[in-house]
């Protein structure tokens, strides 16, 4: 393909932080460098993790936190992954 170009890290992780903005959800939360986003079911987009970028120590820990949130709303945990 004639002129592709690679889309770095901090594009992407800037790319997802703008679209989260643009369609917020209800409730979020920062777990750690990860966006934690409730809107108390429906939309997977709406009440899924946007984990772009993960400053913790413990990622297990806040995996932990995250499906802790979610099963206080009654709902399944999702995490959004971009490529």
């Amino acid at each position: 393909m004639r002129g592709e170009q690679t889309i770095t890290h901090d594009e992407v992780r800037c790319i997802e932080r703008a679209a989260a903005r643009a369609w917020p959800a209800r409730e979020t939360a920062d777990i750690d460098g990860w966006l934690w986003r409730g809107s108390g079911g429906g939309s997977r987009r709406a009440n899924s993790v946007l984990p772009v970028e993960f400053m913790g120590a413990d990622p297990e820990r806040a995996i932990d936190r995250v499906e802790a949130l979610y099963r206080a709303q009654g709902i399944r945990s999702y995490f959004q992954v971009s490529s």
